[in-house]
């Protein structure tokens, strides 16, 4: 990974998954500047390739925050930043946010994940953060996407 990753999981290797489990009050705050490349930051995990997301929910006071003083590309989400080419699958896993809760970064920011390349999954999913991207791709599930992504059963608010 030519970028930094952060998370209560920074990364993920092949194989893994993170199952049934629920994260109540997270808070997660990353400034960078321009020594840094970017990042993938989640309050989850921040890099993940070839991994299972499965019944896992985040809930009440939730606050995600990324800068980057530079142009740097940024991956950030409250589930997965993001991972470069390989299959992630969500399946049951929701962010149940309460009011005031916030996800905010530079560019690509998504609830479930800041960016998917490669073939991604997500079933039986939902959200109700409010999602800000200070520049370009934001999204309330996903903020960025490329080659195979297939979405079932989707509920944004809750």
């Amino acid at each position: 990974i030519s970028a930094f990753s952060a998370g209560l999981f920074g990364s993920l290797g092949a194989g893994a998954s993170i199952e049934n489990v629920t994260f109540e009050n997270v808070y997660v705050n990353v400034a960078s500047d321009d020594t840094n490349s970017g990042g993938h930051i989640a309050a989850v995990a921040g890099y993940a390739d070839n991994t299972l997301f499965e019944n896992i929910t985040v809930k009440g006071d939730v606050k995600v925050e990324s800068t980057f003083e530079s142009n740097a590309s940024s991956r950030v989400a409250v589930v997965l930043g993001g991972n470069l080419g390989k299959t992630v699958k969500m399946k049951n896993v929701h962010v149940k946010a309460e009011a005031g809760s916030y996800l905010k970064a530079n560019n690509n920011v998504g609830s479930l994940a800041g960016q998917l390349l490669g073939t991604a999954v997500i079933e039986d999913c939902s959200s109700n953060i409010d999602v800000t991207a200070y520049k370009f791709f934001a999204g309330g599930i996903v903020g960025n996407t490329a080659d195979k992504s297939t979405i079932h059963t989707l509920v944004m608010r809750q």
